[in-house]
């Protein structure tokens, strides 16, 4: 597995926590995630890769979505060759990137 993270020093660090990037061959796993009170742009390039929460299905092979503030725990999980890029915002940092209220990103889009 291959896990980077970039906290940015230019412009971006007034709007962005950081930038990560992982990947894997041959990856397995499943994982609770926690609410989180921060906005996160989420590129998956993956083989196998799903949202679930309270054990019904959100939404499978996502291409692109952005997290967001979440109130209640979900689990991922993937399979397979494994690859994602992310973008995590700092609070109110992705309403200088978007022309949408934060409020329209309360959960999973």
């Amino acid at each position: 597995m291959i896990y980077l993270e970039h906290i940015p020093d230019n412009d971006l660090q007034e709007h962005v926590l950081k930038l990560w990037y992982c990947r894997s061959d041959n990856f397995e796993n499943s994982t609770l995630v926690i609410p989180c009170l921060f906005h996160e742009l989420v590129f998956n390039f993956s083989a196998h890769y799903s949202i679930t929460q309270a054990n019904k299905p959100i939404v499978e092979n996502p291409v692109a979505w952005i997290n967001g503030i979440q109130a209640v725990p979900y689990t991922v999980s993937c399979k397979g060759r494994h690859e994602m890029f992310g973008v995590v915002f700092k609070i109110d940092g992705l309403t200088h990137f978007v022309n949408y209220s934060t409020a329209d990103f309360t959960g999973f889009v």
